[in-house]
């Protein structure tokens, strides 16, 4: 079953336009969730089968469509439910619809203003769904927590009072992920926090600008996270957020923003700008 949602680009060009998200993923009771950013192994792959590929002959039709506002965050999907943001009129806006139906079930709002031209466009988190709950983030750094049934929050971070995080030129994109009991985001500094109270577990060093996402590694038995920073790559140990390992990777305005690719011990960067791309060997503490 195809799924389609409709957005509107960002309000404050003079001419807004829209453009549509087709899902190719079966929303049934024996689909796969999707429950995060780039999917539940955070490698954008699917284990799902028996994909259309045959476009020219049998295109995919739209089943529904909702007016989300502007914005960047992609879907998340959990137990026939579709999870995005959106931003409308100063207010950004943590919707959830019924993946079949294209129903609203609940929206979450509250207010973000689109400071200047470098900030436009709206949120960049996408939602990330464990258990009965829905973390997302905020461009300007603040966390949330909410029920993934009913929307009501449980908790909440200011990240720029908690680790004193400092925005970016444009602003934080990056998605919070959950691993084990942590929920973990990069905002700077990672930060992993209890994923029941948001209380924080542990902060990396701060390594500048930050507009990726975090994903978690195994080296050898010893768990640990990739993150991107403006710094460049950083291995951090899960356990208490220490520094096992960098490599510099200096990006024009700061800007590395993919999330890293893992495959086993080696990590695949890349950025813009001409930039460029380069794997990474993580062994014996050292990053080449």
């Amino acid at each position: 079953m195809k799924r389609s949602v409709k957005i509107q680009n960002n309000p404050l060009f003079r001419t807004p336009y829209l453009f549509s998200v087709v899902f190719l993923s079966t929303f049934s009771a024996f689909a796969e969730d999707w429950p995060q950013f780039r999917g539940p192994n955070q490698n954008g792959i699917s284990s799902e089968t028996g994909w259309n590929t045959d476009w020219a002959s049998s295109e995919p039709t739209i089943a529904w469509r909702a007016r989300l506002g502007a914005g960047y965050s992609s879907f998340s999907v959990s137990d026939g439910k579709v999870y995005t943001m959106g931003h409308v009129d100063g207010t950004d806006v943590l919707y959830c619809f019924d993946a079949k139906t294209g129903d609203e079930v609940w929206r979450y709002e509250y207010n973000a203003e689109i400071r200047d031209k470098q900030h436009e466009g709206g949120p960049a988190s996408t939602p990330s769904i464990d258990g009965d709950k829905v973390y997302t983030a905020s461009r300007d750094g603040r966390l949330f927590c909410l029920n993934k049934n009913n929307g009501t929050v449980i908790w909440e971070k200011n990240m720029t009072e908690a680790v004193n995080a400092v925005i970016p030129t444009w602003a934080f994109a990056g998605s919070p992920i959950v691993w084990n009991q942590y929920v973990v985001i990069d905002v700077g500094r990672t930060v992993a926090m209890d994923k029941e109270t948001g209380d924080i577990v542990w902060k990396s060093e701060d390594y500048g600008s930050a507009y990726s996402t975090p994903v978690p590694m195994d080296l050898n038995g010893r768990a640990a996270f990739a993150s991107f920073p403006e710094f460049g790559l950083v291995i951090l140990d899960a356990k208490d957020g220490s520094e096992i390992c960098r490599h510099e990777w200096e990006t024009n305005y700061g800007v590395n923003a993919t999330m890293p690719l893992v495959i086993g011990n080696k990590v695949f960067i890349s950025s813009g700008y001409n930039r460029g791309c380069a794997l990474i060997e993580i062994a014996d503490g050292s990053a080449n």
